[in-house]
């Protein structure tokens, strides 16, 4: 959803079959995805506030009796989600192509973005980069995709702009790299 700059995801309550996506559906409910919306964040959003609830009518319409059964479509009108292996993440965004924003809802959405881009260097392990705002100015001078760091902090370039990028530290993580490296 966040690569293709999907504005709308949905929820499907089915009976299941055999097959993948076969089963009759029960219920639907779509839901924005606003752009720039941190993905981890969304889907618990998402699966509280519409998918349990949802679930619960659908026990219920079937405990009942009323639920529905609306056949699947024969071809999904959807693409199929994939897991995107580690070896291609880095290679998945074009910086030289792609608009700014689009490469700012990615990461923003990416639950791993970090693995889209050189993690911080320095002698703290645990150090990760989050994704700030973005801004849309002329790149020509900079090399895409590579985190760059200016008096104001750090940064990537994409096609026509910037995206702010800071490090976040986890010390929980941390001290038990540390601890794990001391019992050893």
């Amino acid at each position: 959803m966040y690569y293709n700059m999907e504005k709308k995801g949905s929820i499907t309550i089915s009976y299941i079959e055999k097959g993948e996506d076969t089963g009759d559906i029960i219920y639907q409910k779509s839901y924005d995805i606003p752009l720039g919306s941190n993905g981890p964040d969304l889907q618990n959003k998402v699966v509280s506030t519409i998918g349990a609830p949802l679930l619960i009518e659908a026990i219920i319409a079937m405990e009942e009796g009323y639920a529905p059964r609306i056949p699947q479509p024969r071809e999904s009108p959807t693409l199929r989600a994939r897991n995107i292996l580690p070896d291609e993440q880095k290679n998945i965004i074009d910086w030289e192509k792609w608009d700014v924003e689009r490469i700012w809802h990615l990461m923003r959405g990416y639950a791993n973005s970090m693995d889209l881009i050189e993690p911080p260097r320095g002698i703290y392990a645990g150090q990760r980069w989050t994704v700030e705002g973005y801004t849309k100015c002329d790149t020509s001078k900079y090399s895409k995709g590579i985190v760059l760091k200016n008096s104001d902090g750090y940064y990537i370039a994409g096609s026509n702009g910037l995206i702010q990028l800071s490090i976040n530290f986890k010390l929980k993580r941390t001290l038990g790299y540390v601890l794990n490296r001391i019992m050893r």
